[in-house]
């Protein structure tokens, strides 16, 4: 079994489990389509060198427009800044006419970034 160094952090973190309380809030449900990645899935995929998913540390979640990643994004921001935890990137993402959320943590050895990224193409 793959043991993530994030996922203590993440499970404990209000921050992980913040969509699931947009779920319930908004009868939508959360769609989870990345979380770990293997060297190859990443590279099959078009993913970052370096990237959070090799270690277990981000989690994509999919969007049903652009309202709901605004409302999803705001949701984990409040949180993170409401329990004083750390994040190491929120990416709003959107290709074509799919949109999704990119969340990572870092490892407790490593310093998060707090980045806030936008890529909409």
């Amino acid at each position: 079994m793959f043991q993530s160094p994030c996922a203590a952090q993440m499970f404990q973190s209000p921050c992980a489990v913040s969509p699931c309380a947009a779920e319930e809030s908004e009868e939508i449900p959360v769609v989870i389509t990345s979380g770990y990645r293997s060297e190859e899935v990443n590279r099959l995929c078009g993913g970052a060198k370096g990237s959070n998913h090799l270690t277990g540390c981000a989690v994509d979640i999919r969007c049903a427009g652009p309202e709901q990643l605004i409302r999803y994004s705001s949701i984990l921001l409040d949180m993170a800044d409401g329990t004083r935890r750390e994040f190491d990137e929120l990416i709003h993402e959107k290709r074509g006419s799919t949109y999704w959320l990119h969340f990572a943590v870092r490892p407790p050895s490593q310093q998060n970034r707090r980045k806030i990224l936008f890529d909409m193409h």
